[in-house]
């Protein structure tokens, strides 16, 4: 199967045909995605202010970077999952996104 096949059956799939189907389930999707994305930048923020001395003086770089890690992850599974659901919705418009294979 080719490439342009592979993404025309995730396309055809009954999840993004559902999300596709609906007024509102893609921008409520897109949501729980940019919530997810925040969770992870922000804690990537704060790891690397922390590296530059700019904040939470009193704890270690690791200290730090072990409290933020559950957010991290969080953030990046939350980010995954929902970006997975919005390319199934959209992977024909994907395939023809030069971007999306960069």
């Amino acid at each position: 199967m080719d490439l342009l096949g592979l993404f025309t059956r995730i396309d055809q799939c009954w999840l993004g045909q559902s999300i596709r189907d609906s007024s509102w389930l893609f921008a409520f999707i897109e949501v729980f995605h940019l919530v997810g994305l925040t969770f992870l930048l922000g804690s990537v923020l704060v790891v690397n202010l922390r590296l530059l001395g700019y904040g939470y003086a009193r704890e270690s770089v690791s200290q730090v970077a072990q409290d933020t890690t559950p957010w991290m992850v969080g953030g990046m599974l939350l980010a995954i999952a929902s970006g997975i659901c919005l390319f199934v919705s959209e992977a024909l418009k994907c395939y023809e996104n030069p971007p999306f294979f960069i």
